[in-house]
């Protein structure tokens, strides 16, 4: 196997302790300071919990990790002579919102430049950007105006920074029809409501779908005063996902923008719950059923698996690696 398909943080396997020998070896619950609580420690389930009273939280700060910018991002960028890069503004809105103190909110989210083709020619001056926030194995509670998944829209002209996100299907409607958009050629039509479903798949998204452009529903279809484009995006049926969200731009006889409109029909399939947790459960049954859930996810399980791996045991991790290595071994 190539180590480069290896993810960072099973990089160190070599100095993690070996796993305690005996099937029914139950994993410690390790103190933000390192050190195991298992001695003064509760069981339930086969799993050690530490002594509320004894555990005392460290203090951190809940911001955003800091990214490189992609050669794709850097180039947009000095095209479009941005001053200073959006992320910037973006991370000043973010400082203005009331995150809960001592709970690990915003250094849980993601900010994720998107560049794709539509998005660029039916939108020259714009840039955009998705804030996205784990859904699971339990959702976080951003502060208003932020949901789960969040576009930041920037241009260069915008004197006061970042302005609040798209979080749904009315604002997202709102910005396309209010943008201005034309569409001259029936090409340009469909390049504008392939955008739009750009970025309703990514107000849908919950880090466990893949999606997929249907070139063959994209149509074009004339109306009495105008045009409609329809098209729709399907979901990859992998791990019991299914379905689609399929889209309408409607044109008035000029070629602009005059609605836009979007449904989903999401069925979830597989999700992270508390999988990984249970790898080393006493009960062979229970083991045997969070390493086929896990292994169903496969690679869209990453973000889940990498989170649980920082705050468990060494025991939990090297059982969380050793899953892992099975699903590149096996191009899960």
């Amino acid at each position: 196997m190539n180590n480069k398909e290896i993810m960072p943080w099973l990089t160190a396997l070599t100095l993690i302790p070996a796993l305690a020998s005996g099937v029914g070896a139950m994993p410690e619950t390790i103190e933000p300071s390192g050190t195991a609580t298992a001695e003064s420690a509760t069981v339930e389930s086969g799993v050690v919990y530490p002594d509320k009273t004894n555990y005392k939280p460290q203090a951190f700060k809940d911001e955003l990790a800091e990214s490189p910018l992609s050669q794709a991002e850097k180039t947009r960028l000095e095209a479009l002579k941005f001053p200073q890069p959006p992320r910037v503004g973006i991370k000043k809105f973010l400082k203005t919102l009331p995150f809960p103190q001592g709970r690990p909110i915003l250094s849980r989210g993601r900010l994720l430049y998107l560049d794709s083709q539509p998005l660029r020619e039916s939108f020259p001056n714009h840039v955009f950007y998705l804030l996205r926030f784990p859904q699971w194995p339990l959702p976080l509670d951003p502060p208003p105006p932020l949901a789960a998944n969040n576009i930041f829209v920037m241009t260069v002209n915008q004197k006061k920074g970042a302005s609040a996100p798209l979080t749904n299907s009315e604002q997202l409607k709102q910005f396309m029809v209010g943008a201005g958009l034309r569409g001259q050629s029936d090409l340009e039509k469909k390049k504008i409501l392939e955008a739009g479903l750009l970025l309703a798949q990514e107000l849908a998204q919950d880090g466990m779908y893949q999606f997929q452009t249907d070139k063959q529903a994209l149509k074009l279809i004339k109306e009495s005063k105008g045009s409609k484009a329809v098209g729709l995006v399907s979901v990859l049926p992998q791990g019991g996902n299914s379905g689609n969200i399929a889209a309408t731009a409607r044109f008035n006889e000029e070629g602009k923008l005059i609605d836009f409109s979007y449904q989903q029909n999401l069925q979830e399939g597989m999700r992270p719950i508390c999988q990984s947790t249970k790898l080393l459960d006493p009960d062979p049954i229970v083991r045997k059923m969070a390493e086929k859930d896990i292994l169903i996810m496969g690679r869209r399980a990453e973000e889940y698996l990498k989170w649980q791996r920082e705050q468990v045991s060494p025991e939990l991790k090297q059982a969380i690696d050793k899953i892992w290595r099975r699903i590149l071994d096996e191009g899960r």
